[in-house]
């Protein structure tokens, strides 16, 4: 029995929660571009990206035009090949979907997150030595403390970065040691600090958001990033499937506007219903100069 189309829309709706927890983070640390417009692997696409605020210049009466944080316009092209996740229902499982069962939903979840993890490495792995120059060095990644997140804001001043919107993009191992200092603790009321220990997120530190990157590809020894979102963007687009006799649909997370198109198709043989996720994108570095890497080993 072949999963109806209002079946796999409805399953593609109720996967969007869990998608919204891995997309969410992304949005404060990088200039995105997602739409659900249809278009195809290899077409260009035109980002918006917001530049470094600059002080105007009062000439007599009059601004002067001369301007630093114009919105400058790049094109990216989207990769030949989206990210594909595919995975199998049995018979007795497609018909559990559609007569209300979760399986589908919880597998459109699992696998529409994975293509945001692979997504999000891609992006990170464009960070490396040679694209950023000599990184922000501290000592060991288990000891991240409030003390070094200020020397990183530091170093990062020193570098000429922005002071405005700066993220630090930390991996696990790091935020959860930064999470667990003292100070960062103490520091805040304890509101703030309950929501921080059992959320397992963080609030502002020394007024730079902090965020944990669910997947982080250690790029050259990299440990984080000090960062503003206009050092990377992503776009992502929908499309249309090969096969697009098969059932398919466009989900999509709301906050983010992050489109995946999920299909589904059947061999008559086995009967077993096949689905797959996947995610058109490309991922560019455009401004160097606002991206630090953060590491605990010296290049």
């Amino acid at each position: 029995m072949s999963i109806t189309l209002a079946t796999l829309q409805k399953a593609a709706l109720d996967a969007v929660p869990a998608l919204q927890k891995k997309t969410l983070w992304a949005a404060n640390a990088i200039s995105t571009d997602f739409s659900a417009d249809i278009q195809n692997p290899l077409d260009t696409v035109e980002v918006n990206v917001i530049g470094t605020p600059t002080d105007a210049v009062v000439m007599g009466d009059k601004f002067s035009d001369a301007a630093g944080g114009d919105v400058t316009a790049v094109k990216i092209q989207l990769n030949a090949k989206p990210i594909h996740k595919t995975f199998k229902l049995t018979r007795a499982q497609a018909i559990q979907a559609n007569n209300g069962g979760d399986v589908l939903t919880k597998m459109l979840a699992a696998n529409a997150v994975a293509c945001v993890n692979k997504l999000m490495a891609d992006a990170f792995a464009l960070g490396t030595k040679d694209a950023l120059g000599a990184p922000i060095l501290v000592t060991a990644s288990d000891a991240m403390t409030y003390k070094k997140a200020v020397a990183v804001k530091t170093a990062g001043t020193a570098a000429g970065m922005n002071t405005d919107g700066r993220v630090l993009v930390l991996d696990s191992a790091t935020h959860d040691a930064l999470l667990g200092d003292d100070k960062v603790t103490n520091i805040y009321n304890t509101q703030i600090a309950t929501n921080a220990v059992s959320e397992g997120s963080l609030p502002k530190i020394a007024g730079m958001t902090v965020l944990e990157a669910p997947t982080f590809p250690n790029t050259d020894n990299a440990i984080g990033y000090l960062m503003l979102p206009q050092a990377l963007a992503i776009v992502a687009r929908a499309f249309e499937p090969v096969a697009a006799n098969d059932s398919w649909t466009i989900m999509v997370e709301p906050n983010s506007g992050l489109p995946l198109v999920v299909k589904t198709w059947s061999n008559a043989d086995t009967e077993e219903e096949f689905v797959t996720v996947s995610l058109l994108y490309a991922v560019k570095l455009l401004q160097p100069s606002a991206m630090k890497r953060i590491t605990s080993v010296a290049d």
